[in-house]
């Protein structure tokens, strides 16, 4: 017990001030999967997911599975044989893994990408998604400092329930 009280009164990392504007919740994570049937056994049969749909358009196939609270929604990608965006040579796109935030606006969304480049980030990969989009908004992908995850900031366009 003694370590807990060292460890919380001397802390060894500064947690910094709350930022201007912040992320309101998590939209996604994406990651890759090679047996479809073993994750829908997994994700729906044990964990309680539920299969929103399927969207097959070679080389890749997703399978978006929403959460049991009904907010949180995972795309699990399969059959795409992209190298994995960190740790590779190469920078990916949007379809790797990745784990997305949401902010509330469009304006949300522009002032924390700008509190992201004052902090030294750029997005590598950007998308504007209009309508008759899926997910009709606007999207920045980023790799974290450690530049080992990459991160996405997602924002829906107004009367967008995504």
């Amino acid at each position: 017990m003694d370590t807990v009280k060292n460890l919380v009164s001397e802390p060894e990392y500064r947690i910094p001030d709350s930022p201007k504007v912040s992320v309101t919740g998590l939209y996604h994570t994406s990651f890759r999967i090679d047996d479809i049937q073993k994750a829908l056994d997994l994700y729906c049969g044990i964990l309680g997911c539920k299969c929103l749909r399927v969207i097959q358009e070679p080389p890749t196939e997703m399978l978006f599975l929403g959460l049991p609270d009904g907010n949180t929604v995972i795309a699990i990608r399969y059959r795409n044989r992209k190298p994995i965006l960190h740790g590779s040579n190469e920078r990916g796109d949007e379809n790797g893994e990745h784990t997305a935030f949401k902010v509330a606006t469009i304006e949300a969304y522009d002032r924390m990408l700008g509190q992201l480049a004052e902090y030294g980030l750029k997005p590598f990969h950007s998308l504007d998604r209009r309508p008759p989009a899926v997910k009709p908004g606007r999207e920045a992908y980023f790799e974290d400092p450690n530049g080992r995850h990459i991160f996405e900031i997602r924002a829906p366009l107004p009367g967008s329930d995504h």
